[in-house]
């Protein structure tokens, strides 16, 4: 963002703009960025279990699952068009 607007690119104007992973400098940097909230901690869970798995022969590494996790779009000034709130 910043070498962005180093540029003279405006943030939202110009381009908007999202992250991922809503840290809490994301609701402090100007303007506050649009991010997507999920569970970190899921995610390792899950991906903890699937390794497991297939160390344990429970799985086999030739098989791949498609595993889907709740996330939320937070969204905030970085991403919203010129007189949207």
């Amino acid at each position: 963002m910043l070498a962005l607007k180093e540029q003279g690119i405006r943030i939202p104007q110009d381009i908007a703009f999202v992250g991922f992973n809503n840290d809490p400098v994301t609701k402090v940097i100007e303007p506050n960025l649009t991010t997507i909230n999920y569970s970190g901690y899921e995610m390792g869970q899950v991906a903890a279990r699937h390794l497991i798995n297939h160390v344990r022969d429970v799985s086999f590494i030739s098989s791949t699952n498609t595993i889907i996790l709740r996330s939320e779009l937070i969204v905030r000034a970085s991403s919203l068009k010129k007189g949207a709130k």
